[in-house]
């Protein structure tokens, strides 16, 4: 009786031990699988983020190219004069050739003047690519939205962005019309 409670008693300890693997195994999975899942959710979230800026962007270059075909087509005097980089806030309707958050980018970057983004203008003269029906008289618009995200050296490094071009010319060139 004595040789059955020591074969039992063995028995159980060696079973003890298999337990106790099993359950340093199981968490172990557990562990991984918890890792692997936490990666996943954060790369598809950063991913979310990014494409909704880039679409706010694409969006606010938009509105920029429809701010400079207003100007066109209000006052071709005005807006054939200008030349150059201007800054583009989200309060403004029309570029000028002064300096602030609708003028001349005075610095190397106009700053988050549209919610968090960088938005600015860039106007060329007689482009070649613009010179539509031999007109040398056009202007391209160069719209490009910037923004910073966590992939960027630092916060204040606009490292992403978004450029829109349109070309244009005056409407009322011809003065029969």
């Amino acid at each position: 009786m004595r040789n059955y409670f020591s074969i039992l008693r063995s028995q159980f300890l060696i079973s003890s031990g298999q337990s106790l693997i099993e359950i340093l195994v199981a968490l172990s999975i557990t562990l991984i699988l918890l890792s692997v899942s936490t990666v996943t959710i954060v790369t598809a979230l950063n991913n979310a983020q990014h494409t909704k800026n880039r679409n706010l962007s694409s969006h606010y270059a938009e509105q920029g190219l429809e701010i400079v075909r207003q100007m066109r087509d209000s006052d071709w005097q005005t807006f054939s004069a200008l030349s150059g980089s201007y800054c583009l806030a989200e309060t403004c309707t029309r570029v000028s050739s002064s300096g602030g958050n609708c003028g001349r980018k005075v610095t190397s970057s106009c700053g988050a003047n549209v919610d968090t983004f960088s938005r600015e203008v860039r106007i060329e003269r007689n482009i070649a690519a613009c010179n539509l029906g031999g007109n040398s008289n056009n202007l391209r618009a160069t719209v490009t939205v910037a923004w910073s995200d966590g992939q960027c050296a630092s916060n204040n490094d606009y490292c992403r962005q978004v450029s829109q071009t349109a070309c244009y010319a005056n409407l009322y060139s011809d003065p029969s019309l």
